[in-house]
């Protein structure tokens, strides 16, 4: 899932990419993706890429979606 939301680490206004599971209450099993864009895509699925904050630290980062 991809919105459009205020990020507290970057203070600004940001596409926040998740992964969303089946109940509210559980965790994400991935940290979000900050400034998240479409990389590439393709039939097989798509390459979304931007920021992760783990821990204070900021790493680039490309999340390959397709259906298994």
């Amino acid at each position: 899932m991809v919105n459009s939301a205020v990020s507290s680490d970057l203070g600004r206004s940001t596409n926040i990419a998740r992964v969303q599971v089946g109940l509210p209450l559980d965790p994400d099993p991935l940290p979000q993706l900050l400034d998240a864009t479409l990389a590439g895509m393709a039939v097989t699925g798509f390459v979304l890429s931007g920021i992760e904050y783990i821990d204070g630290c900021a790493y680039a980062q490309s999340w390959w979606c397709r259906l298994e």
